[in-house]
């Protein structure tokens, strides 16, 4: 198993020998029934091997794993290669998903709050409920969807506003309170999505998922006339309908198997440079550098380092710079 969130492997023991029966019995009955629950979130890795009559073994694969990790980089023997269709891989319980598409959910894209209480619905669905130490057999029981939220935005001085909702939220109904000195403007709510409680605390217990939303924040009546004005930038010529600052960037999927899509969102024009780290800190891709207008920006990537091979599966940071203003976010590869 390669287990989430950050691929750490875990080794399961060998099965006995099958077929299990005695030749010497009557009812000759030699067919081979294994079961083997899967208990731990990740990617399973499974192989059998041939053991002839003197116990010699078949044991050109010894790490299934690492065999399939290396052709799906690159990194592969043409041997290796041709044994990759002996490993039989697997999910064990998908990533949950927000169910945007619902009348009921919010927010909706670009959708304005007009006061300081922000009233949401974050629908979600799990369509393979996964309770840690329960019986195996498929999914059973009601599902684990808890929720965590940040606001990201500017205030009346132009300065960014991070504000951090960490619940966890198992309802789907969840109102929030802006800080007081956010500015109107546009706003992005950055939402996570788990279907466990400890994810990152333990290993192979759930998925998680992060979504952002752009809003908008725009009082109206004595709430707008009650509001100092936010401060002029010095590129206020450049700005777009985008200002007062909102910086936010984004990766979809998360975790990523096959590659991501990095969007990130810029108030005004200007220089723009995305990388990819490592948890050591080496850069292991930079993705794109250059001018760019305000507004929203994606750049898509297919997992592969600066040579052209794909990354091993692992947790890594994407980092967005603009001027000054640097922007961090952990992305996790699966294998």
């Amino acid at each position: 198993m390669s287990l989430t969130p950050a691929g750490r492997q875990a080794i399961t023991g060998k099965s006995n020998l099958y077929p299990v029966f005695d030749p010497n019995f009557v009812f000759h009955n030699p067919r081979i029934g294994g079961y083997y629950p899967s208990f731990l979130a990740g990617r399973a890795f499974a192989i059998q091997y041939a053991v002839d009559g003197d116990g010699s073994q078949d044991r050109r694969i010894q790490n299934p794993r690492d065999l399939v990790l290396r052709v799906e980089n690159g990194t592969a023997t043409p041997a290796e290669v041709a044994l990759r269709s002996k490993v039989v891989t697997y999910e064990v319980d998908r990533a949950p998903k927000f169910v945007t598409n619902s009348p009921a959910f919010r927010p909706r894209h670009l959708e304005t709050f007009t006061t300081l209480e922000w009233q949401l619905n974050l629908v979600a669905h799990d369509s393979d409920p996964f309770p840690p130490g329960s019986a195996p057999g498929g999914p059973a029981g009601p599902p684990t969807l808890l929720r965590t939220i940040r606001l990201l935005g500017t205030d009346t001085e132009g300065n960014p506003v991070d504000r951090a909702y960490p619940g966890p939220y198992p309802d789907a109904n969840v109102n929030i309170q802006a800080p007081s000195l956010l500015a109107p403007g546009p706003c992005v709510l950055e939402i996570e999505l788990c279907d466990c409680a400890n994810l990152e605390a333990l290993s192979g217990s759930g998925r998680c998922v992060v979504q952002q939303f752009l809003v908008r924040y725009q009082p109206t009546g004595t709430n707008a006339e009650a509001r100092p004005q936010a401060r002029a930038t010095p590129n206020s010529a450049e700005a777009s309908i985008l200002s007062p600052l909102v910086f936010s960037l984004a990766s979809y999927p998360n975790p990523a198997s096959t590659g991501a899509t990095f969007r990130f969102l810029l108030p005004n024009a200007g220089r723009a440079e995305l990388e990819l780290f490592n948890l050591a800190g080496q850069r292991v891709r930079h993705l794109t550098s250059g001018d760019l207008p305000a507004g929203e920006h994606s750049w898509n990537w297919g997992g592969e380092d600066e040579s052209g091979r794909l990354l091993p599966a692992g947790l890594y940071l994407v980092r967005l710079r603009v001027g000054e203003n640097t922007l961090t976010r952990k992305v996790l590869v699966a294998p």
